[in-house]
């Protein structure tokens, strides 16, 4: 999925999340084998809702995103 979002792993991780700051991780960067390593371990770092369709994806509720990925009634 995270070949799907422009910002790659970096686009699906939850920085606001209780759990991100739990681990202290506010402070460092990441490679993208890093995060993609750290999101497996860690499910709850990722940004919810995941919505694709196998070509598009949508982090998070945005409803203009949505409807710009899947059209109008999405």
């Amino acid at each position: 999925m995270a070949a799907l979002h422009p910002r790659g792993a970096e686009g699906l991780l939850s920085r606001r999340g209780t759990r991100f700051r739990e681990l202290g991780l506010d402070r460092r960067g990441f490679r993208e084998d890093e995060l993609l390593d750290l999101l497996a371990q860690e499910p709850k770092l990722l940004r919810r809702p995941l919505i694709t369709d196998g070509r598009h994806l949508v982090v998070g509720y945005d409803e203009q995103a949505l409807e710009g990925a899947f059209g109008a009634g999405a």
